[in-house]
């Protein structure tokens, strides 16, 4: 059996992780690299996360946190990507091209 990480440096990882998506919201390139990059760490991490038995207050304060941050990095890309696709539909009506 592995030895489980220390939830502080869990929280310490996710939270540096998806601040580095934050950064980068405005580049498509360099969000989608982080966004990866955290969706294989946790991925790696799961097991332990899920493992967590009645966290501290302080732990549940950081991970509603996490879920937060995750939460506005998915309405950002959502909002993103429809931006431009309404700016396709936009440029394709105008000059004519109809879907």
């Amino acid at each position: 059996m592995s030895a489980f990480t220390p939830i502080n440096i869990l929280l310490d990882a996710a939270e540096q992780k998806l601040g580095s998506a934050l950064l980068c919201l405005n580049n498509a390139s360099e969000f989608s690299s982080a966004s990866q990059d955290f969706e294989q760490w946790f991925s790696h991490h799961q097991p332990e996360l899920l493992a967590l038995q009645s966290p501290d207050p302080e732990v549940k304060d950081r991970l509603t946190a996490i879920l937060k941050t995750l939460t506005l990095l998915e309405q950002t890309a959502q909002r993103n990507a429809t931006i431009v696709g309404d700016l396709n539909t936009y440029m394709n009506e105008k000059h004519g091209r109809g879907m």
